[in-house]
C-alpha cells in the first residue's frame, strides 16, 4: 500500500493494534522499483510471524525494529544484504528466532538487540580480515545486547576489537569460563551484564591502565565465582566514584531511536528500565560463591545506588565504609555468614530505602 510513495524514507508503525501482512500478491522482490527505498523501518509489535519479504529490496536501510513480534525459526540467507552497507541500527528482540549468530555479517552496526529469542550455539569468532558483528576492524558497534538466549562456549576474544562498546549483555545464556577481565580494555564500556550464566572461578582484575574506569552497571549474579571481591577491582570503578550528578542534568545512555533497556534486581525485585539513565550504578554479584571479607574499598563508590552481596559465603562484620556511600538505596547482604552487629551508620543515609541482612549470624541490637 506504500507502493505509490516513491520518496518515503522513514515508514515507523510499531506499537499500534495492527497486524503487517508479510507477503505480497506479486513477487515484489523481482521488481526494486515497486517499493520505495527505505532508510527507517520501524514495525515493532506488528504481529509479524516472517520476514517481510519487501526487506529484500532494501538495500539503503540504517535503522530496522522487527523487536516484539512473533518470527520463528532461523534469520533467512538473503536477509544480511538488507542494508549491507548502511545498516547501523538491528532490533530482533522478543521474537523467537533460532540459529547461530553467522548470519551477522553487517559491518556499520552502531546497536544490535537480540535479547529473548532462541538464538543457540557459540559466538562465531572471525579471522582478522573478515567482515562481521565482531571483526578486528569493527570499532562502530556501541551496544551488544544477547540477554535470554541459548547461546554458550567462551566469548570470542573479538569482542576486544569493538572498542566503541558502552552496553555489553550476555545475561541468561550458557557462556562458561573464568572472569572476562580483559574486557577491562574497552574504554567506553558503562553497562556489563553476564548474570545467570555459567562463569566460575576468580574474579581477576585487568592489566588495562584504566579498566572499567566508565563502568556504571555491573551483574555477575547467578554464577559460580568462588573467589574473594577483590578492593582492586573496586577500586577501579571511578565512574562510581564520582557524586557530581545533578537531578536536573539527568540524561540517558543513548539518546537515538534505539533506546538501551535493562533488567536490574532492584531493591529485592526484578525490574526493566526501557530506557538507561546515567545515574543509575549498581553492583550485583549475588547468588554465587564468594567468600571472604566484604572489601572496604565498597566506601569508595560513593554514587553507588544499588548492591547485592546476598546468597554468598562472606564472613566478618559488615564494614563501617558503608556509611559513605550517601546515594545508596538498596542494600542486601542476606544469606551470608556476616558476624557481630548491625552497625548504626546506614541509619544516616538519606535515600536508605531497602536493608536485607536475613540469614546470618549477626547478634545484638537492631538500631
Amino acid at each position: 500500500m506504500f507502493c505509490k510513495l516513491k520518496k518515503l524514507l522513514v515508514l515507523n508503525l510499531s506499537h499500534n493494534s495492527l497486524s503487517l501482512l508479510t507477503k505480497s500478491s506479486s513477487d515484489i522482490s523481482s521488481n526494486v522499483a515497486a517499493c520505495p527505498r527505505l532508510i527507517f523501518l520501524g514495525c515493532s509489535s506488528c504481529n509479524i510471524t516472517e520476514f517481510p519479504n519487501f526487506l529484500r529490496t532494501q538495500e539503503d536501510l540504517q535503522i530496522l525494529d522487527l523487536s516484539d513480534n512473533k518470527i520463528y525459526g532461523d534469520i533467512p540467507k538473503w536477509a544480511r544484504d538488507i542494508g549491507k552497507d548502511s545498516l547501523f541500527n538491528l532490533n530482533l528482540s522478543s521474537n523467537f528466532l533460532t540459529g547461530g549468530l553467522d548470519i551477522l555479517q553487517w559491518k556499520k552496526l552502531d546497536s544490535i538487540d537480540l535479547h529473548s529469542n532462541m538464538f543457540e550455539g557459540p559466538i562465531p569468532i572471525p579471522l582478522p580480515l573478515t567482515e562481521g558483528l565482531l571483526a578486528s576492524n569493527n570499532s562502530s558497534l556501541r551496544t551488544l545486547d544477547l540477554n535470554g538466549n541459548q547461546l554458550e562456549g567462551l566469548l570470542p576474544p573479538s569482542l576486544l576489537s569493538c572498542q566503541g562498546l558502552e552496553v555489553l549483555d550476555m545475561g541468561n545464556n550458557n557462556f562458561n569460563g573464568t572472569f572476562p577481565y580483559r574486557l577491562g580494555f574497552l574504554p567506553k564500556l558503562q553497562v556489563l551484564i553476564f548474570c545467570s550464566n555459567n562463569f566460575h572461578g576468580n574474579i581477576g582484575t585487568s592489566k588495562a591502565k584504566h579498566p572499567f574506569s566508565t563502568l556504571r552497571i555491573f551483574d555477575l549474579s547467578n554464577n559460580g565465582f568462588n573467589s574473594t571481591l577483590p578492593s582492586s577491582l573496586l577500586y577501579c570503578f571511578k565512574a562510581m566514584m564520582n557524586s557530581t550528578e545533578k537531578i536536573g542534568k539527568l540524561q540517558y545512555l543513548c539518546n537515538s531511536y534505539y533506546k538501551d533497556s535493562v533488567i536490574l534486581k532492584v531493591k529485592g525485585f526484578d525490574f526493566k528500565f526501557s530506557r538507561i539513565l546515567t545515574v543509575i550504578t549498581t553492583i550485583d554479584v549475588s547468588n554465587n560463591k564468594l567468600e571472604g571479607e566484604i572489601p572496604q574499598a565498597i566506601g569508595d563508590l560513593v554514587s553507588l545506588r544499588w548492591l547485592n552481596l546476598a546468597h554468598n559465603n562472606f564472613t566478618g562484620r559488615i564494614p563501617p565504609s558503608l556509611v559513605s556511600l550517601s546515594e545508596l538505596e538498596s542494600l542486601d547482604l542476606s544469606s551470608n555468614m556476616l558476624e557481630g552487629q548491625i552497625p548504626e551508620e546506614p541509619a544516616s543515609l538519606t535515600f536508605f530505602e531497602f536493608f536485607n541482612v536475613s540469614q546470618n549470624r549477626l547478634v545484638g541490637p537492631i538500631p
